[in-house]
């Protein structure tokens, strides 16, 4: 007769003949050992058949990580002698000026003067990489930070700018040796946005400690700082850049009024 085990198998015992031949031919032991063999297969079998096919792997929880936790930054940053460049979108504006205080508040919070901070707009997302490196150009910075928020429509245009993008920022950095942080949301729908640029959640607090301990390991890299050639540039203020027709020009660092007569015929960029 034939069993149907609950998996599907099917076993088949052997008739009395076939035991009496098989017994009649095999020491004792060897049919102690062919009997245990075959209890401990189908034992498995029926192991394997209990167990529900929808239940999910025990995962330890101890090598579980939380997603939403921000990287340890090194400690003890000086970002008094780091000059900083931030390149904004003025799309999703509201979002966008939540970024601009967190990073600005961790900015000042590791020492980098306000004067070493230069800031300026784009259009759009898109704009962000030849930006950076007109500014990479200037040589006016240590680090840049490219700020912008792109949110996904209902057409492809949110993936190839995307992907433009951050391809874009990223061979800036490369090409020009000035480190610059994706500082751009790219995200589902509003909502992810306004999340992540506001409260603790705030992405652009570390966007600033990001680009402070980058812009330290270029200037260490190059040799730049106060017995580099950093000191050899000229000490100028950064200013706001400001894109509209007026014209804001950068303290002078003496007041000499013939100075400053030239110096307002000059013309204010990169």
């Amino acid at each position: 007769s034939l069993s149907i085990l609950s998996n599907g198998f099917v076993w088949k015992p052997m008739s009395s003949s076939q035991r009496h031949f098989s017994a009649s031919s095999m020491r004792p032991t060897e049919i102690i050992s062919l009997q245990s063999s075959v209890d401990s297969i189908e034992s498995s079998l029926f192991r394997a058949s209990d167990q529900p096919e929808d239940e999910a792997p025990k995962v330890d929880a101890s090598i579980l990580v939380d997603l939403k936790t921000s990287p340890d930054f090194a400690a003890n940053l000086n970002g008094s002698d780091v000059r900083v460049g931030i390149i904004m979108a003025r799309w999703n504006e509201d979002i966008i000026k939540n970024l601009y205080k967190g990073v600005n508040e961790s900015l000042s919070e590791l020492g980098v003067k306000p004067s070493n901070i230069f800031t300026t707009y784009v259009p759009g997302s898109f704009e962000l990489p030849i930006t950076a490196r007109f500014l990479a150009m200037s040589k006016r910075v240590d680090v840049i930070i490219c700020m912008g928020c792109l949110i996904k429509g209902d057409t492809m245009h949110f993936e190839y700018i995307s992907g433009a993008v951050s391809d874009g920022i990223m061979k800036v950095s490369l090409d020009t040796l000035v480190p610059c942080i994706f500082g751009v949301l790219t995200v589902l729908n509003p909502e992810q946005a306004k999340e992540r640029s506001t409260g603790n959640d705030n992405l652009g607090l570390g966007w600033g400690k990001a680009a402070v301990e980058m812009g330290l390991a270029r200037m260490s890299a190059l040799g730049m700082g106060k017995m580099g050639s950093k000191a050899t540039e000229p000490d100028t203020a950064f200013q706001k850049f400001n894109t509209s027709s007026s014209t804001v020009l950068p303290p002078l660092p003496n007041g000499d009024k013939e100075e400053k007569k030239e110096e307002k015929k000059k013309k204010i960029g990169f």
